[in-house]
């Protein structure tokens, strides 16, 4: 095609001049050509409308359409189908017989465009059978045939060559739209060491890696695209991973390596990551799902006792398939990372969250891997729903075999040797809108290749539900043979029985009776195991009674010998009566497990709850709680708890609330702990200037052989007469009196002050200054502060900041501890002592500097020194003193926008009683060079020396270059070359040369 030239003036020059900006304000390459798009312009207004209108054809939808001409944009509406229309000023119309008009469609957050030139033609026969011919789409054509009068020329223009059209993808939007994205990075790394000497840990070698990463996701047409590919050298598990998913309405296709999920039959769901390929068909009334692949790992299931701690808690198998495992904590599935760390080549969890009880435990479903495990997988499902009547029908089949190796005539994946296959059948039918029944029937066929032992198990599944208006009612029973086995399945123990019974029913509107009924018995780890749940309810218009009941026994494992038995019974009752709200209930548990035959523990416990809530403004709630704990030594400890808990709020700012508490523990009748108390708040709130708070706590504890009282009395008051100044008034008496003041003023320009002051036996006091503009400073003192009978503490802290207007600052920091100490107990060998005092100190000085808004310095000096006293029974004092100075220095310059330097040193020196110094001096030098955007480089060194008994001297030095291009404007290339000296004179000699080069190319 010819160019338009646009040298010449007029409406041209002007979409010329647009879609240069759009150039300017958008990346180029994501603007394509379009063709096949038809233009309209009604010369006279649309009856239902009378408006004057655009109308773009097109045979595809596409999220946004734009029309350009005559220094205005207009954004068009969608119509029907693909047909776009928008309103038109009349003064734009121009009294040509051709129109410049740009055109941008937007589609998937990609724009494309085209210039057209609209020619105005009064005969409608002129390009009516055009239209039809070209564009039988229309529909708006045959609703309006007398309206159009302008159509689009054939003898369109497109956008000329300088306007980099080689770099435009000739794409039609018309028919098949392609949006796809691709990113990707392929590496070459080659890398030499030399090492001469000894040093531990480092070897001479040379190595070469190759990384492969294209990552592709979008749409081809009506097809969704998702494809990885990975491809790598390192010598680690997993690194390689290829998977490509394509789906349409009627199809999904995955092959690679893939996480495949096939749970529409419960008899017969797995879930494992495998690498082969799974097609997908659906279209109604059939639904189609085949797989073949390699199986990633051996799949298992565990149950992990608890040991009173968060792990680490090691599985049987391992390594792990990466994301295979599946964990479980009281029936809730655990989050990876955020509930639980693993380590996949260990099979170790760590639980970050829970605290796992010896009597409590974790599932874990998880895959396993060998290094010479290599099994195929085919599998089959088909279901079948009926348009009339919705009735289901359907199938899977499962196969796994092992591979044999025909060149040593051996199966591959070693000792465990196996044919494995599921059949398994299902069905939803309907005998009317309120009765439904669901069946499953399953059948396993295990055969071992080495010996020929084969086992056969018959699995069955029966389910029956009814609904009505009134009533729900469903009904399930499932039965696992002692030999079917499936794929990974955790909830298909061999040998299960359970069933499950529920309903609900409403015969009147205020009235609900509802129960559950679950049973569930089979076996596992030698033992079996017993689980039952009843729950049954009733709701009667505000009120509701509630009972429940869960039973778990003969969990028994012969490796731990532990075994247990749980038993909890609750009986609740809610009544709602206006604004009070009362709820009662009654709990009993019983627990007894065995760990170890000589530790067999029994539990009981009674609790029960009280509860009335006044809305806003009253509640109360009180609890009652019996427990009885008994061993075979003989021993019974029980323990009773009685209190509640209330909170009033008579008005907006007045606040009452009281808690009350006895708490008594005794051990085979004798008082081993009681404990009565109580608290009680009253709080007061002001518009504008403040608040108090009053409040009382009492805690009395008899506990053999001495009795602790404990009362503790907070009044806090707060006032604030202006809003810049603050003060706060607060009284605490507890075994010895507190006394404290707090005061606060700020000068909304300048300064901060703050002020806080706690007397009591020893005193404290905390002061705070700060101007905003220059300088800040703070002092806390808490002399003796006694944390424990044995210890008691002083520290003072001081801070100071001071920075000038000459862009400086400097800044002083003190601390000062002093830790006293007292073993009450025997000394029993030579490092034991009675009495112990410690002595810190340490001033740091800061400075900053910076010189021309280039060169910045910034300096610390840290002085510390440390005191201890020991005081031995039997050999008298001993002394300890260690001093410590640390000076350290920074400093960076930027002499060019391309060139930064950087560097600093560290002295160290510490000093411990009639022992060696320690010197430790290392100063280094960071150069980092850009000459222009594609290339830069930076070298580093640093040197070493320190002095503790011996002296030791090391030198380190980098060069790192790298170069960047984009190459054919679509690629981005990366060159990297990297060179490490490390050397070591003394005490051991060594020297490390290290050479790296990388080459990657980024898409």
């Amino acid at each position: 095609m010819k160019p338009v030239d646009y040298k010449s003036k007029g409406k041209k020059r002007r979409i010329k001049d647009r879609y240069s900006k759009l150039k300017e304000r958008n990346n180029p390459n994501r603007y394509y050509l379009v063709d096949n798009v038809y233009v309209i312009v009604t010369p006279q207004p649309l009856k239902e409308r009378g408006d004057y209108m655009f109308l773009v054809s097109l045979e595809t939808p596409v999220d946004k359409v734009k029309l350009t001409f005559n220094k205005r944009t207009y954004v068009l509406n969608k119509l029907l189908g693909s047909a776009y229309i928008g309103k038109i000023d009349i003064d734009t119309l121009p009294n040509k017989k051709k129109i410049p008009v740009l055109l941008e469609l937007e589609k998937d957050k990609i724009i494309y465009y085209k210039v057209f030139e609209v020619a105005i033609n009064d005969n409608v026969e002129d390009w009516k059978p055009f239209l039809e011919e070209q564009s039988s789409g229309l529909k708006y054509f045959d609703v309006y045939p007398k309206q159009f009068s302008r159509s689009v020329s054939q003898n369109y223009k497109d956008v000329p060559q300088n306007y980099s059209e080689h770099n435009l993808l000739n794409t039609k939007i018309a028919g098949v739209t392609s949006n796809l994205n691709i990113r990707g990075v392929k590496s070459f790394t080659y890398r030499s060491k030399l090492v001469k000497g000894s040093k531990p840990g480092s070897v001479s070698g040379t190595k070469r890696d190759e990384l492969l990463l294209v990552n592709i996701n979008g749409k081809a047409g009506p097809v969704e695209v998702e494809a990885t590919i990975q491809d790598s050298t390192l010598d680690f598990d997993n690194t390689n991973n290829n998977s490509v998913k394509l789906s349409t309405s009627m199809w999904d296709l995955f092959f690679g390596e893939y996480v495949a999920n096939l749970n529409r039959s419960e008899l017969a769901a797995f879930s494992k990551r495998l690498d082969g390929v799974t097609v997908i068909y659906k279209k109604s009334p059939f639904r189609v799902e085949a797989l073949t692949s390699v199986s990633k790992g051996v799949s298992t299931y565990e149950q992990l006792h608890g040991n009173n701690s968060q792990g680490p808690y090691f599985l049987r198998h391992a390594p792990v398939v990466i994301y295979s495992e599946s964990v479980k904590f009281n029936g809730h599935t655990l989050e990876r990372q955020q509930d639980y760390e693993i380590d996949y080549d260990l099979g170790q969890i760590i639980l970050k969250k829970h605290f796992l009880l010896n009597t409590e435990l974790i599932e874990v479903d998880y895959e396993f891997s060998e290094s010479t495990f290599k099994r195929a997988l085919t599998a089959v499902d088909l279901e079948y729903v009926s348009s009339e009547n919705s009735n289901m029908y359907g199938v899977t089949i499962l196969n796994q075999n092992d591979l044999v190796d025909e060149n040593r005539g051996s199966v591959v994946s070693g000792s465990d040797t196996i044919s494995h296959s599921v059949i398994a059948l299902r069905s939803d039918y309907k005998f009317s809108e309120s009765v439904s029944t669901k069946q499953e029937l399953g059948l396993s066929n295990k055969r071992n290749k080495l010996n020929h032992n084969t086992s056969t198990g018959l699995a069955f599944k029966e389910g029956f539900s009814y609904k009505s208006d009134q009533t729900v009612v469903a009904a399930n029973i499932k039965k696992i043979g002692p030999s079917y086995e499936t794929f990974g399945n955790p909830s298909l123990y061999p040998g299960l029985l359970g069933y499950d019974f529920s309903f609900e029913t409403s015969p009147k509107k205020s009235t609900t009776l509802y129960g559950d009924h679950d049973f569930r018995r089979y076996f596992q780890n030698e033992g079996n195991i017993n689980e039952e749940l009843l729950d049954l309810g009733l709701r009667l218009g505000p009120a509701s009674y509630r009972y429940y009941k869960r039973f778990d026994s003969d969990l028994s494992d012969t490796q731990s010998k532990y075994s247990q038995q749980v038993e909890r019974n609750n009986l609740g009752y809610l009544k709602t009566l206006g604004f009070v709200q009362l709820k009662p209930s009654v709990e009993y548990e019983r627990v007894t497990y065995t760990f170890e035959p000589d530790s067999n523990e029994r539990n009981k416990a009674l609790k029960i709850d009280t509860m009335v809530v006044g809305i806003n403004k009253f509640n109360l709630t009180t609890h009652t709680e019996l427990k009885n704990k008994s061993l075979d030594t003989g021993e019974t400890q029980f323990r009773n708890s009685y209190g509640f808990i209330s909170n009033i709020e008579p008005v907006n700012r007045y606040s009452f609330n009281g808690a009350a508490e006895y708490v008594h523990d005794s051990k085979e009748g004798k008082s081993a702990l009681s404990s009565i108390g109580y608290k009680f708040r009253i709080s007061r709130r002001f518009q504008t200037n403040g608040d108090y708070e009053l409040e009382t706590v009492k805690m009395d504890l008899n506990n053999v052989p001495y009795r602790v009282i404990k009362r503790n009395a907070n009044i806090k008051f707060r006032v604030r007469p202006r809003r810049n100044l603050t003060f706060k008034y607060r009284l605490k008496p507890q075994n010895e009196e507190i006394l404290g003041s707090n005061l606060r003023y700020k000068n909304k320009f300048t300064h901060q002050l703050q002020m806080d002051t706690i007397l009591f036996s020893n005193g404290s006091l905390n002061i705070a200054y700060k101007n905003t503009k220059k300088s800040s400073l703070k002092l806390n003192s808490l002399p003796l502060v006694e944390t424990s009978k044995s210890q008691r503490k002083n520290t003072t802290l001081l801070n100071y900041n001071f920075e000038t207007e000459k862009q400086s600052s400097f800044r002083y920091n003190l601390e000062y501890d002093t830790d006293f100490s007292t073993d009450y107990n025997q000394p029993s060998e030579l490092s034991d002592y009675e009495k112990l005092t410690l002595l810190q100190s340490s001033h740091q000085f800061g400075y900053s500097k910076t010189i021309k808004s280039d060169i910045k310095i910034d300096s610390d000096f840290q002085h510390s020194e440390t005191k201890t006293l020991q005081k031995y029974n039997d050999f008298g004092n001993q002394h300890l003193l260690s001093d410590s100075i640390e000076l350290s220095s920074e400093w960076k310059t930027t002499p060019k926008l391309n060139t930064k330097l950087t560097g600093g040193s560290t002295l160290q020196r510490e000093k411990i009683q009639d022992l060696n110094d320690t010197f430790l001096l290392t100063p280094r030098v960071d150069l980092f060079y850009r000459p222009n955007q594609n290339w830069q480089w930076n070298t580093y060194f640093e040197y070493t020396r320190s002095v503790s008994g011996e002296t030791r001297e090391s030198y380190k030095a980098s060069l790192r270059s790298r170069y960047n291009v984009r190459l054919f404007n679509l690629l981005n290339a990366n060159l990297i070359a990297q060179l490490d000296f490390e050397t070591e004179k003394r005490p051991v000699y060594y020297e490390i040369w290290d050479f790296l080069v990388q080459f990657s190319i980024n898409l």
